[in-house]
């Protein structure tokens, strides 16, 4: 290959990086994630999970407490026997894993967009 078309490839590779990157960006902010705790198909809480918190509110069975930290969530403390929807653990946007506690009739996931 010619300097010249080594040069023109360069450039275009560069412009092509800088577009990929403004259009990341921009879609990143248009696209806000946004959490929603339903309780007997009602929506009941929605959070922002870039927003580090803790969240309480009342199932059917008991009290529940949902921790919110580095854009991830989980469930610290519930009133159910067996406590299986804090044992799921962190939950992130990417995994769409919702956390479901049936005894409260409740679930944690991410807003349809």
């Amino acid at each position: 290959m010619k300097k010249k078309e080594i040069v023109i490839i360069s450039i275009f590779a560069v412009i092509m990086f800088m577009m990929l990157f403004i259009y990341r960006s921009y879609s990143n902010n248009l696209n806000k994630d946004i959490v929603q705790v339903v309780h007997n198909e009602k929506v009941i809480l929605e959070f922002d999970p870039n927003i580090d918190k803790i969240y309480e509110f009342t199932g059917s069975y008991g009290h529940m407490e949902i921790e919110v930290k580095d854009g991830m969530w989980r469930v610290i403390n519930e009133d159910c026997p067996n406590h299986i929807c804090s044992s799921v653990g962190w939950v992130s946007v990417d995994s769409y894993l919702p956390i479901i506690c049936i005894p409260n009739e409740v679930y944690i996931s991410v807003k349809p967009q």
